[in-house]
């Protein structure tokens, strides 16, 4: 949470340009032998939005025509003309009229955690103030004769000594794609890009200390903490080189026909008596297996290890209700294979066959019908209906057989635990030797594209006492919804004047009048940075403790975790007092002692 200032802090204007062979000139020209001279002349302008870090006092004129100005603020509004309010402008370097290095800088007026997640936007622009065209762009300029080129970020504290740098070389200097204003820009921080998969070489222009992991955005270093007073430069080059500029991407065109329907895959899963094996795709063993290529083989366990069969294995990709799928496995005969043992049997029949598919078990009445069982060709049963398996992991898993059923609790199966009381094994004794395939039609299952609710992926919002940030959004599919995941990534004004403080499993909030639910699952670095609080619970979703997440929190002395938690160091730095823990039973808090003395802070008991 940041912490508004008494007094507006003023901002630095820089125009101070360094030129080649580290020779300094103050001003906006220089007058070294070996500067070049560039034109059209142009301004690099810090710019932020809907996050007032750094106080903006450049006053931005509009008018009636749509060309803007820069004014003082002495200046008195003209016939037709407004005033854009800051006009997201925080500080410029003056003219640029010849190649050197130039600093843009800024005070902070606010504090702020980490400017690279909770910043809106913070870019440098480029442009012409006042020049209503050029090269077909409004109020900006595309260089044509020198290059451009992102080089430091530099933090200095009020005291003048260096907090932090970073290295803004890897920026790229791009075009923002807008037809109509053509902005060149070098990005710090924009969450206002998509951060779709097909978006992701625009966001990574846009976000260059930003990177992707399995499709979700974080920042990999440090965090980059401004507290107000703090001194932000940003640094970069004009060059006499050729420019490297991202082309305008052309337009989109509109969609003509209504997206997709959402579509759910299916495939055949089973288990011999002797554990031949395909398990549900979702399983430690399934689409995600690292032992066996699961569209190409099955399996057989072999102790701690796993032997994969290669065969021909059908999945399914259904679209709609009452239509017929088939799932499918050929080329393997379940008859002839043995495991490694001695006295290793063949099967004799099935323990487990499925159709285990990805509609989520969210969605509530899904049954799957009209059922054939073929298997080496032949019809064994048809007309059937395949009930749910009840214990199954997240996804609907439709049995054919079930030598678990009474354990289970599933009714009505096709082949049920069979006769023997002792065994496993279903009644279904019928193996394939060269193929099997069930064919099946789908009732009740929703196939709307599923939309999200709630807050978008990477948005913050407070609730409580905490800060959390939307790593996995909520959506709805009609009126079913599914829970998103959030990080805990700080504390609310609230939450910082807590003598307690207690993270829940899941967290809702409304928005546009959907309630949309959230799963916790992380803490984020400083999550609880400056707490007063005294008591502190994890909920049982909590599974580590992150570097700095209990820093200066001076007060605490009580902790109490719902789970298992893996912790860094540096988690506890700053705190002061003896920390007594709390944990399910004397054998985990042992365990959990030892990790939390990891942390570099020993005083826990």
């Amino acid at each position: 949470m940041r912490k508004q200032s008494k007094s507006l802090l003023s901002m630095i204007l820089t125009a101070a340009m360094v030129v080649s062979l580290g020779a300094g000139v103050t001003g906006e020209k220089s007058k070294a032998a070996d500067a070049t001279k560039i034109a059209p002349e142009f301004t690099a302008y810090l710019v932020q939005n809907n996050s007032k870090i750094f106080n903006g006092t450049d006053r931005v004129v509009k008018d009636s025509t749509g060309a803007v100005k820069q004014v003082d603020a002495a200046y008195k509004l003209a016939a037709g003309e407004t005033e854009e309010v800051n006009g997201g402008f925080v500080a410029s370097t003056g003219a640029i009229s010849t190649t050197g290095t130039y600093t843009v800088s800024a005070v902070a007026e606010d504090d702020v955690d980490d400017l690279l997640t909770e910043a809106s936007y913070l870019g440098v622009e480029f442009g012409t103030l006042g020049a209503k065209d050029v090269s077909g762009k409004k109020n900006y300029v595309v260089p044509s004769t020198y290059s451009i080129k992102p080089k430091t970020i530099t933090i200095t504290g009020a005291d003048g000594k260096v907090k932090q740098t970073l290295d803004w070389s890897k920026a790229s200097v791009y075009n923002d794609g807008n037809k109509a204003t053509g902005k060149l820009r070098a990005g710090i921080v924009n969450n206002y890009c998509s951060t779709s998969a097909s978006k992701a070489d625009e966001f990574q222009k846009a976000n260059p200390f930003m990177t992707n992991a399995n499709g979700t955005w974080t920042n990999a270093g440090d965090p980059v903490e401004v507290v107000a007073g703090d001194t932000l430069a940003v640094t970069l080059e004009v060059s006499a080189e050729a420019p490297v500029v991202t082309p305008t991407p052309k337009p989109t065109v509109a969609p003509t026909k209504a997206p997709a329907l959402k579509t759910y895959d299916a495939y055949l899963g089973f288990q011999t008596d002797n554990y031949i094996f395909r398990d549900p795709w979702n399983a430690s063993n399934g689409l995600k297996s690292k032992e066996i290529k699961y569209n190409s083989q099955v399996s057989l366990s072999t102790g701690d290890k796993m032997k994969g069969f290669n065969a021909k294995i059908a999945n399914a990709t259904m679209k709609a209700n009452g239509t017929n799928y088939t799932v499918s496995i050929s080329g393997v005969n379940l008859k002839t294979i043995k495991g490694v043992e001695k006295d290793a049997k063949t099967a004799k029949g099935f323990n487990m066959l499925y159709v285990t598919t990805q509609i989520p078990l969210t969605q509530k009445g899904v049954t799957a019908v009209n059922a054939t069982l073929k298997i080496d060709g032949k019809v064994v049963k048809s007309g059937f209906s395949l009930p749910n398996k009840p214990d199954a992991d997240e996804y609907y898993q439709f049995m054919v057989a079930d030598g678990y059923s009474e354990d289970d609790g599933i009714k009505n199966v096709a082949y049920p635990k069979g006769k023997d009381a002792n065994s496993a094994m279903s009644s279904l004794t019928t193996l394939p030797t060269s193929s099997m395939e069930i064919t099946f039609q789908l009732k009740g299952a929703s196939f709307e594209a599923a939309k999200t609710i709630g807050y978008k992926k990477g948005a913050k919002f407070e609730s409580g006492n905490f800060k959390y940030q939307v790593t996995k959004v909520a959506t709805a599919t009609g009126s079913k919804k599914t829970k998103g995941v959030v990080t805990v990534v700080g504390l609310s004004k609230k939450g910082k004047k807590a003598s307690k403080l207690s993270v829940g499993t899941s967290v809702s909030k409304t928005v546009s009048k959907v309630k949309a639910t959230y799963k916790i699952n992380k803490l984020g670095k400083n999550a609880f940075k400056g707490a007063k609080a005294k008591k502190v619970t994890l909920g049982k979703t909590i599974k580590s403790i992150p570097a700095g997440a209990f820093k200066n929190c001076k007060k605490l002395s009580k902790l109490t975790l719902k789970a298992k938690v893996s912790v860094k160091k540096g988690a506890f730095k700053g705190c002061k007092k003896t920390i007594k823990v709390t944990a399910a039973s004397k054998k985990a808090k042992k365990a959990q002692l030892k990790k939390l003395k990891k942390s570099g802070y020993k005083k826990f008991k």
